[in-house]
């Protein structure tokens, strides 16, 4: 392994593999070529904060449970791509790195347990994130338009690094206002 490499598990071989990365302790106790992964620094993180206030639960149309999903949906892609996600909603926090089916399960149980309406707010959710590298990639997944708050944790993150994008999660009434008049 190189530098900054940290293994993690193991994967079936496959033609094409480098027969160096073959563990080759585990095939002679199994009888299975196994290829051992590592995660590389460079593989990236993934820092996602989920918006839990009141605005993304109340009302007809709730956002909350579509913003877990697309959340779930972007973690669940990373940790399968053999990156480390990092999450925070509603003053709670999350974290592992890729490999596999549990490392997901655990994810998803994470989101399932959240709920909104509390009083943590994005931008300390934002900052209750571990300091982001060049490799980051920073999601907030909300329904606000006017963030002041988030928007200078979205800046910090910036400063160390990090790409930003951010998800805005709309109710039918909000995308398509009914007609007045």
């Amino acid at each position: 392994p190189g530098p900054g490499q940290e293994f993690y598990g193991h994967r079936p071989y496959a033609p094409g593999d480098d027969p160096r990365g073959i563990d080759w302790h585990l095939y002679g106790r199994s009888e299975r070529m196994q290829v051992k992964t590592r995660l590389r620094e460079e593989a990236g993180v993934l820092l996602l904060a989920i918006d839990a206030s009141a605005s993304m639960w109340t009302g007809p149309g709730a956002k909350f449970d579509p913003a877990r999903r697309l959340a779930g949906a972007l973690g669940a892609g990373a940790l399968w791509g053999d990156h480390r996600v990092e999450a925070a909603c509603a003053g709670r926090s999350w974290s592992g790195t890729g490999g596999g089916d549990a490392t997901v399960g655990r994810w998803l149980e994470f989101l399932s347990s959240l709920r909104a309406g509390g009083g943590e707010s994005l931008a300390s959710d934002l900052d209750r994130l571990p300091p982001a590298g060049r490799f980051a990639r920073c999601v907030a997944v909300t329904d606000a338009w006017d963030l002041p708050d988030a928007a200078a944790a979205l800046a910090r993150r910036a400063q160390q690094g990090a790409s930003l994008a951010v998800v805005r999660i709309l109710s039918r009434e909000e995308r398509d206002p009914p007609a007045w008049g």
